[in-house]
């Protein structure tokens, strides 16, 4: 067993990519036409050091630099600047299922994902039945996953990942699609073999509950620049703070829907904490400078560039406007449900005029929904929902 204090230490590492640059004729041509290359530093001058046998949850909005950091430690792809030091074997679970063979059975998998920590076939075989119990899949152990639904191969991997002999080991939202069963058997084991082994484990998810459960501690990624918590619930609280500003901030304020017609400004918007499939409430405070008939507010909750989830206020099934005379006015929304699995979104708001869209604005509302996922058909399509409460104030100056 490893008595070392530290099993991770990263110094200053940075990852930049270069936007817009496919291959070497688009270097050169940027080169002959004398452009500014446009680049995206993902990871910027991360500094920490992980004691070993923590569990440590990473966490940070949609592009913040967490993958991008699993990806460097788990020697996918290599950092721009700075460096890191391991101690011992690591093993990495970026994506369920990454590295099967889809030839080969799930033994021979197991087999497999072992030789590349150095383990020999007996070592592995000694884990083998602990590992096909784990993930449930006894009568297929010998049929190549190819044959595999997606959950068995979650499964099979996740299991190989936790007991084979890595003392780092790399998880990236590999759970997100598991059932509630096998998350709550695999975080108790998560603990145990932590406990017991020394393991050291960084597990990026944004399924916050989830980590609470498993973690003690924490990293807060946050626009490329990475922070260790020994307590998870300190790493917790200083991201909803992050969230929190950002929302306040006046960068994104006003956002303003102007034409010749009219002229409208949202001054700040309000988000109760979310919870997946709950009640929940928005506060918009906006201004009217020049108001025109038939306007609402569109709200839509974005994820990955996709809309997951929308709430719409539509005037003609409805029939709430916004207000036309000018002033300044609050206006109270209280929906029955949210109907989107936890994770990091974007709120974006637009002007519709009847049930045609008039302006969309350009920047997006951090939103980081909480609960536990649902998974089932009708999850990943968008919805229409009424308010179940609508309340327009008029704000005296």
């Amino acid at each position: 067993m490893r008595t070392l204090e530290y099993s991770l230490e990263v110094n200053k590492l940075s990852k930049k990519y270069n936007l817009g640059v496919r291959n070497f004729s688009d270097i050169v041509q940027r080169l002959l036409r004398k452009k500014k290359a446009n680049h995206h530093w993902a990871l910027k001058d991360a500094t920490f050091r992980i004691p070993s046998g923590k569990i440590v949850g990473v966490i940070g909005p949609n592009g913040a630099g967490k993958s991008t950091l699993l990806k460097i430690l788990s020697k996918i792809t290599t950092p721009t600047t700075g460096s890191y030091q391991t101690v011992g074997k690591v093993a990495s679970l970026l994506e369920a299922g990454v590295g099967f063979h889809p030839e080969y059975t799930g033994v021979e998998n197991v087999i497999l994902q072992g030789a590349y920590l150095g383990m020999n076939l007996s070592q592995v075989k000694e884990k083998l039945p602990e590992i096909i119990a784990f993930a449930g899949v006894d009568k297929y152990a010998n049929t190549p996953v190819k044959r595999y639904s997606s959950g068995m191969s979650l499964r099979l991997a996740t299991a190989a990942a936790l007991f084979l002999d890595a003392d780092i080991l790399l998880l990236d939202e590999i759970l997100s699609v598991a059932d509630v069963t096998f998350r709550q058997q695999y975080s108790e084991s998560l603990d145990n073999l932590s406990r017991s082994k020394n393991k050291t484990v960084l597990f990026v998810s944004h399924n916050h509950d989830l980590l609470q459960q498993s973690c003690d501690s924490g990293i807060l990624v946050w626009q490329g620049r990475a922070s260790y918590f020994d307590n998870f619930e300190d790493c917790l609280l200083s991201y909803k703070k992050l969230l929190s500003d950002v929302t306040t901030t006046s960068k994104l304020y006003p956002i303003t829907f102007k034409s010749l017609s009219y002229h409208y400004q949202v001054d700040k918007i309000s988000i109760q904490p979310c919870a997946a499939f709950s009640p929940f409430s928005i506060n918009i405070r906006y201004k009217v400078i020049n108001g025109q008939n038939n306007l609402s507010f569109g709200l839509a909750l974005e994820k990955s560039g996709h809309s997951t989830g929308s709430i719409s206020l539509d005037p003609k099934t409805e029939g709430k406007c916004l207000a036309e005379e000018s002033g300044d006015f609050l206006l109270s929304l209280k929906y029955p449900n949210l109907p989107c699995n936890p994770g990091a979104y974007n709120l974006r708001i637009s002007l519709w005029n009847g049930s045609n869209i008039e302006n969309v604005s350009e920047v997006s509302i951090p939103v980081e929904v909480s609960g536990h996922p649902i998974s089932g058909p009708g999850q990943n399509v968008g919805f229409r929902i009424a308010s179940l409460e609508y309340q327009s104030i008029a704000l005296k100056n």
